[in-house]
């Protein structure tokens, strides 16, 4: 698959793993400083290059600045901080994925953009990729704020903004919260999506606050989102907003 990520802060200790049944499989360090010889590499694309399947490469502590793009296929991408990742062209602010859908788990997104021509990305956090319990906020696209053509499971989406779809553009999530999504002309929350037992609330757009041409099952959510299968209306409940994984 094809990943960028531009100005990765990395907060946490992190695993890029080539998913294979590879017995012989081999791991790989990445570190700024004080790093031996061998299987060690100051920067992440150093060590992506030589990494074959069933390999994994496990990033310290540190901010990493990627401008190139990553080419393997069935990657696992957990633990980052994933932001400042802007691209001028149609697709993926943060994450942009082609060939085999990688997993992207217990990351934060936050803070990426895509423009296109005349404002037209799509996917300002995430484009063709599984997205896992992750933070995914303050993206900016023209068609899907956070995630475009993307599954998103048990996460947190929230204060993204797009043109068509403040977080969602094409998507399916099941299980996430999604709140204070701003779409600037139609559908705050999600477009051409499926939603399935989340949580869809004040999210804001001067057309179909919520959804637009999408389905939504048992969902906490407004009165424009109603229609579907097991859904709730004015829930009583309140958002904290923090850094943290919580819901």
């Amino acid at each position: 698959f094809m990943r960028k990520i531009t100005n990765c802060t990395i907060h946490i200790l992190i695993l890029i793993f080539f998913v294979s049944q590879n017995i012989f499989a081999d791991i790989f360090y990445v570190g700024q400083s004080g790093l031996p010889t061998g299987n060690y590499f100051t920067s992440i694309q150093s060590a992506v290059n030589v990494a074959a399947d069933g390999d994994s490469v496990i990033v310290s502590n540190g901010t990493y600045t990627l401008n190139s793009q990553i080419y393997n296929h069935s990657t696992v991408i957990s633990g980052f901080t994933i932001t400042n990742g802007y691209t001028g062209g149609h697709n993926g602010g943060g994450v942009q994925c082609s060939g085999t859908i990688p997993l992207i788990n217990n990351c934060i997104i936050v803070g990426n953009s895509v423009k296109g021509d005349n404002g037209s990305g799509f996917g300002g956090a995430v484009i063709y990729g599984t997205v896992n319990n992750c933070m995914i906020f303050k993206n900016f696209a023209g068609y899907g704020g956070a995630i475009c053509a993307s599954i998103a499971n048990n996460c947190a989406i929230y204060e993204n903004t797009a043109y068509y779809g403040g977080a969602t553009y094409e998507a399916v999530a099941n299980n996430c919260t999604i709140t204070r999504n701003t779409a600037n002309l139609r559908a705050g929350a999600s477009m051409r999506g499926t939603i399935r037992n989340s949580i869809v609330y004040y999210n804001e757009a001067p057309v179909n606050p919520n959804r637009q041409d999408g389905t939504y099952s048992y969902c906490c959510t407004t009165t424009d989102s109603i229609s579907g299968t097991g859904n709730l209306r004015e829930c009583d409940f309140r958002f904290t907003f923090g850094y943290d994984k919580c819901r």
